[in-house]
């Protein structure tokens, strides 16, 4: 049944890819925004973000403050792709450590 999923997911988004390329999609501003947040909303359970990106782009802070963080649970342990020895996380894994920062910000601006 997963398969069946995929496969029909696969489909729809390849269609959906060759007419926007093609310039036959006529998605008014709304939908496109819809669809534009389903998307994200999907893609931000992908383990495609390394330990580099999430220190760069998500928490602003060096690579021994995200290790910190790990070894206080605020992140978990990453997934390993295939062939890879690198860790990845999803977006999602990042809400306690950015609640964290954001705590710790607060307290110092008081």
């Amino acid at each position: 049944m997963q398969l069946i999923r995929q496969k029909l997911i696969e489909e729809l988004l390849s269609a959906l890819l060759k007419n926007v390329k093609a310039g036959n999609c006529n998605l008014s501003d709304e939908a496109a925004i819809e669809a534009v947040n389903a998307l994200t909303a999907i893609n931000k359970n992908v383990y495609n973000i390394t330990k580099r990106a999430a220190c760069d782009k998500i928490l602003h802070c060096a690579t021994s403050t995200f290790e910190l963080y790990r070894t206080m649970k605020l992140i978990p342990e990453g997934h390993h792709d295939y062939g890879s020895k690198e860790l990845r996380w999803c977006e999602n894994d990042f809400k306690e450590a950015l609640a964290y920062r954001r705590n710790e910000q607060s307290k110092m601006v008081q």
